[in-house]
C-alpha cells in the first residue's frame, strides 16, 4: 500500500525554469500520444 509516485515527492520549487519547461514538454507529448490513441481507437470502432 505504500507505493507512492516518486515524481510527486520532487519539490518543484527547487527545479530550474528550464527543467520545468522540459517536464511540461514531456507531459504535452504524452497527452498528445494518448489523444492520438483514443482517436485511432474511435476510428477502428466506427
Amino acid at each position: 500500500m505504500e507505493k507512492e509516485n516518486k515524481l510527486d515527492q520532487i519539490p518543484l520549487a527547487h527545479l530550474q525554469q528550464k527543467e520545468l519547461d522540459m517536464i511540461k514538454e514531456l507531459e504535452d507529448k504524452i497527452n498528445n500520444q494518448r489523444a492520438d490513441r483514443i482517436y485511432l481507437m474511435a476510428l477502428v470502432r466506427d
